[in-house]
């Protein structure tokens, strides 16, 4: 099936009571559970297969691979193997010690291979590795196998070797499944049931033969490295044990990472927050990222209601981090509704949030929608009109900053804001619209009425430059007494 809003891509959710399917792009999350639901009736949607939402495990081997080399994981590997180099060797204390050494490893790289498990697809800092870290897993992990190792040395005494080598394989095939379910489930029966494993196998499918084979690989990796660096110099014991650990780890992650997608299959609840991250990860990656809201707000309209698509957008505009585009679909509903009353009215609110948060280019970006549908459209404040037309200059919407900053003296009564928007209002008119009369008049009016502003002193000599590169007669006629230069002012006004 693929999406009913993009045709062309396939449906990663679908919604049994409406009938519709959606790809990653169009699924809206709820903000309370993260769970993805459906748009238009709120049921929760059915997850599709697996491999739209998550790449495919063969796709990913380098990231298994690369992981490792993450400068957080390959300190602590290294940190491991320069403790593996001091620790004593023989003695009971040299027991105890290598006991409590290779138990914390097991125990960080089980928990790395659980986090990528639930669908982490950042890598998780070592700190958290180590606060989610469950000892009693581990203790598990030892009886598990010290059961095996019994079991093997009783099949040997009553059998005979092959009997306890064809063991071992057997046990060496499940070892990948075996170690996933302790993970997952923490049950150790279930770790060591045959039939569970032999399911958990099916389950996974080809992937699980390729991660059998890595793991007699780094089994034998491993073995090697033991063996090449006995009586070696201590820095080669360091570089042995490295990339011992390096091997373990990318398999731990590949162990994890298979977990992840075929959770499903292996009836495996996976967490919504780390399932809500690696979908905004994807998402990111795509060529157009919109917030929930509009992704809702757009599935809304499609379906021709309006209005429902309306009040959402309007509840998303009320919370304290709602997002740019959220304002901005919701101004082109109303414009395109033709909702000039209710455009205005929300419009005005929208323009002193941004600016009250600093976000003046935001607010410029709201007149300029406004300002092409509803005639002689001003903010509430003035000294909102004088901010947003001086942006608007930057713009090149010259025309509207005109518009705002003729309209401001009718909203206030503070002298200077007056004064430097008049002083601005003359600069767009002499240099923009060759209208050097009407700008003369602007300055004639502030060295009039505003002499102590701090602004008279651009406003004199501007004036001067003005008056000098006019006709004679025309200048002339323009040296007109101080009341009729501010009557003709407030005239334009």
């Amino acid at each position: 099936m693929d999406c009913k809003y993009c045709p062309s891509v396939p449906a990663s959710y679908f919604c049994e009571n409406c009938q519709i399917g959606f790809c990653l792009n169009c699924v809206p999350e709820d903000k309370r559970s993260l769970a993805p639901r459906c748009t238009l009736c709120r049921q929760q949607l059915v997850s599709f297969n697996n491999q739209h939402v998550v790449p495919d495990f063969w796709t990913q081997w380098m990231t298994f691979f690369q992981l490792p080399f993450t400068p957080s994981i390959f300190l602590a590997l290294l940190i491991f193997a320069i403790i593996g180099l001091i620790l004593p060797e023989v003695g009971m204390q040299g027991l105890v010690a290598n006991g409590i050494f290779w138990g914390l490893l097991v125990m960080m790289l089980f928990e790395l291979s659980n986090q990528i498990a639930e669908g982490r697809t950042d890598v998780p800092p070592i700190t958290e590795i180590w606060k989610k870290a469950e000892p009693f897993l581990l203790v598990r992990f030892l009886v598990q196998a010290l059961f095996v190792i019994l079991l093997i040395f009783s099949i040997r005494n009553s059998f005979g070797d092959w009997a306890a080598i064809s063991l071992v394989i057997l046990y060496g095939l499940g070892f990948p499944a075996s170690i996933l379910i302790l993970a997952l489930e923490k049950r150790f029966f279930s770790a060591i049931n045959p039939f569970r494993i032999i399911y958990v196998i099916l389950a996974i499918g080809l992937p699980y033969l390729w991660l059998y084979g890595t793991w007699l690989v780094t089994v034998g990796i491993s073995y090697w490295l033991v063996n090449w660096q006995q009586d070696s110099h201590y820095f080669y014991t360091v570089i042995a044990y490295q990339i011992s650990f390096y091997f373990w780890t990318a398999w731990f992650v590949m162990l994890g990472y298979a977990t992840y997608q075929y959770h499903q299959q292996l009836g495996i609840a996976v967490f919504n927050h780390h399932k809500h991250h690696r979908h905004q990860q994807m998402r990111n990656k795509s060529e157009k990222v919109k917030s929930a809201s509009v992704k809702e707000a757009e599935i809304l309209v499609a379906e021709q209601r309006i209005e429902d698509a309306l009040n959402l957008l309007h509840t998303a505009m009320d919370e304290p981090m709602a997002e740019i585009d959220v304002h901005r679909y919701f101004l082109k509903l109303l414009v395109a509704e033709q909702d000039t009353k209710r455009l205005a009215f929300i419009s005005k609110r929208l323009v002193r949030q941004f600016i009250h948060k600093g976000k003046i280019k935001e607010a410029a970006h709201i007149a300029v929608t406004v300002g092409d549908v509803v005639p002689d459209w001003q903010p509430e404040l003035a000294s909102d009109s004088y901010l947003l037309a001086k942006d608007l200059i930057k713009m090149s919407r010259r025309e509207l900053a005109l518009t705002l900053l003729t309209g401001l003296q009718s909203k206030t009564e503070d002298s200077e804001l007056i004064a430097d928007s008049y002083f601005l209002a003359a600069q767009l008119l002499a240099e923009n619209f060759n209208r050097d009369d009407e700008a003369i008049v602007y300055l004639q009016h502030i060295v009039t009425d505003y002499p102590e502003q701090s602004v008279i002193a651009e406003a004199k000599n501007y004036l001067e430059i003005l008056q000098a590169s006019l006709p004679e007669q025309m200048g002339d006629a323009l040296l007109i007494d101080e009341n009729v230069a501010g009557r003709n002012f407030d005239a334009k006004g």
